[in-house]
């Protein structure tokens, strides 16, 4: 089962990794076709803004909202209290 756990975990972040490096390819390639075709506006930070909004909580969710929330962390806490 620990197994199983590990290599759910391993899918998660390179999931991230792949999302992080397409939104990073994809947004240098819309900034160089906006300064091509329209550099007096720079509409390719409204699409950056809001895919960049989606990129951070697929951060949070793979590397920290797992260590902040874990009920096993906090489980093992309150082990380790009792037995004091």
């Amino acid at each position: 089962m620990e197994e199983k756990k590990l290599w759910e975990e391993a899918e998660r972040r390179v999931g991230f990794k792949i999302h992080l490096s397409t939104y990073i390819l994809v947004n240098l390639g819309l900034v160089a076709i906006n300064l091509w075709l329209s550099p007096q506006y720079l509409w390719v930070v409204f699409s950056a803004l809001g895919w960049g909004i989606g990129v951070v909580s697929h951060y949070l969710s793979v590397y920290q909202f797992k260590t902040m929330f874990s009920i096993e962390k906090e489980f093992e806490k309150l082990k380790e209290q009792s037995e004091k």
